[in-house]
């Protein structure tokens, strides 16, 4: 049965008023549940599903991760989804669509691995399609500090420059000042 709640600083605490509670952050439901109401929306829900795997890059991308998570557990376990924002702020899919492809970008539908960043946007054309992929995180590091340098026109790095890239990063100052030079700036 679907349990509404609100998320409390000690976890999800049952709302009064169930589904009307103005409280109500949340609803969970176990796998089963989901299941079914997934099968009695899925013709008219497909298209939603699908576009909301494009927006994990856009701050949408708990409720695909739990899709794709969903998908390899028990019918009778239960998984909790929580978004840190409210994510429904000015970031609907189909405007960003529209801009990517007002910017030429492809966009269509089929299978996600073909997607090149830049190029097109292909979105899954079945659910089963929705799924973790590896990402290579030190390649996006390195990209990130490519584009300080190019961005802000450096030729030199301040120690507040190096300490900056250091936290947003995450990595060493071995790491930044290496990366940094390899394009020319000074640290």
């Amino acid at each position: 049965m679907a349990r509404f709640v609100k998320d409390g600083a000690f976890g999800y605490k049952a709302v009064p008023g169930g589904q009307s509670d103005p409280e109500c952050t949340h609803v969970i439901l176990t796998l089963k549940e989901y299941d079914k109401l997934l099968q009695e929306k899925a013709p008219r829900c497909r298209v939603t599903v699908c576009l909301s795997a494009q927006e994990e890059t856009s701050g949408f991308g708990a409720g695909t991760a739990a899709f794709s998570l969903a998908q390899q557990m028990d019918r009778d376990q239960i998984i909790v989804v929580q978004e840190t924002e409210y994510t429904g702020a000015g970031k609907h899919p189909m405007a960003q669509l529209s801009f990517a492809r007002q910017s030429g970008i492809d966009i269509r539908f089929g299978n996600p691995d073909g997607d090149k960043p830049g190029e097109n946007i292909i979105l899954p054309e079945d659910p089963g399609q929705i799924r973790a992929r590896p990402y290579d995180l030190d390649a996006c590091r390195r990209s990130y500090v490519k584009n300080c340098v190019n961005n802000y026109h450096m030729t030199a790095a301040s120690e507040e420059d190096i300490q900056f890239i250091m936290d947003e990063t995450r990595e060493d100052r071995s790491f930044v000042t290496e990366e940094l030079r390899k394009h020319g700036v000074a640290g």
